[in-house]
């Protein structure tokens, strides 16, 4: 039934598990898909006017919802465009937010273009970048971006932050950070490179080019190599139910890897507190040393491919939550990740933070 003052293009009680990678939750009571500014603004209106929240989705694949879906407003952000300006060494790219990130790599790559081809088959679409700031096998998405033109909720007003204003760090920015829900990302502005320098150096990446002999990848070799390399350890979205990482890395002090090595020597085997030892070497950096959450899910605590009902840590990536025969619901995925992070915390005394939004969940 239409509301009095209600947008024409609002919807009522839609489902939200057919809009999402992970595929569980229950219906959004409004849903609005926004292809324009102003249908972003008339729902932001219907919602103000109503004392409605107001969820933004994109893609829905860094996206669980619970079994009672969403009380107040999904607003999908939906535009679509590129737009280039190129020059004899750089080409900046606008990419509207409803643009498929996995197609905006391939679109990069199949002109030899470089600083993306390592961001390859994350699920999502292109307005989900900034806001994680994405990053995967040594490139991250702070390194290209150059700008993102927002709509500001505060105001009303069309912005452009620039990458200073969005204070990028380690999946983070003000837009899930410091200004979290306060912008709707409306495109995003890309630097790119006609000339660039393969990141090789993680091991899964340098063993599959040199059993290949590759020494010097194109960005259209990286984008096979990745590609590859991901299909092994993370589940295809097409098939299985998945959110991507659920599970940030962890950066730590000296004095807390000294007490991890204390714990982790007194519940596991000499091999694992070697492997943990290789991890100190080889991701210390002046931000702490980087720990991989996988790591202690899989190695320490033993976690990979445990279960509740339909929800399960991957046997292939320990990372991820996967929802393998779709029948997982909100609660069981609740309870798994409860589960996860407090005998990580038990066994580790580290708080693991997830990647994930959890929509309507208490």
């Amino acid at each position: 039934m239409m509301h009095k003052n209600q947008p024409t293009k609002i919807r009522e009680n839609v489902p939200l598990a057919p809009l999402t990678t992970f595929g569980t939750g229950g219906p959004a009571r409004f849903f609005l898909s926004a292809e324009t500014i102003k249908d972003v603004q008339e729902g932001l209106i219907f919602a103000d006017r109503k004392r409605l929240a107001v969820f933004i989705l994109g893609g829905g694949s860094n996206v669980v919802v619970s079994d009672n879906g969403f009380p107040g407003l999904v607003l999908q952000i939906v535009p679509k465009g590129i737009r280039c300006e190129a020059d004899a060494d750089s080409i900046r790219l606008s990419v509207a937010a409803g643009e498929v990130w996995d197609d905006i790599v391939a679109y990069a790559v199949e002109r030899d273009w470089w600083g993306i081809e390592n961001l390859t088959a994350i699920p999502g679409n292109c307005g989900a970048v900034a806001i994680q700031n994405v990053g995967a096998y040594g490139q991250e998405a702070a390194d290209v971006i150059e700008a993102v033109t927002v709509l500001d909720r505060k105001d009303g007003d069309i912005k452009t932050l620039s990458a200073e204003e969005c204070q990028f760090a380690y999946r983070e920015s003000i837009f899930n950070r410091s200004a979290k829900d306060r912008y709707i990302i409306w495109e995003t502005h890309f630097r790119l490179s006609r000339k660039g320098q393969a990141h090789t150096g993680y091991p899964d990446v340098r063993s599959y080019l040199q059993e290949r002999q590759i020494t010097h990848p194109t960005p259209r070799e990286m984008r096979t190599a990745i590609s590859a390399i991901r299909a092994r350890k993370f589940a295809d979205p097409a098939t299985i139910g998945t959110a991507g990482s659920f599970f940030k890395n962890i950066y730590i002090s000296e004095a807390q890897f000294l007490d991890l090595a204390k714990k982790v020597a007194s519940i596991s085997p000499p091999e694992v507190l070697d492997k943990l030892q290789r991890v100190r070497e080889r991701f210390s950096s002046e931000s702490g040393i980087k720990i991989p959450t996988a790591f202690l899910i899989d190695q320490v605590c033993g976690l990979k491919g445990h279960r509740i009902g339909g929800a399960q840590v991957s046997p292939t990536q320990a990372l991820a939550i996967i929802n393998p025969e779709k029948r997982a619901t909100g609660t069981e995925v609740q309870q798994l990740i409860k589960h996860v992070q407090t005998v990580v915390r038990e066994k580790t005394g580290l708080e693991i933070e997830l990647e994930p939004a959890l929509v309507g969940f208490s």
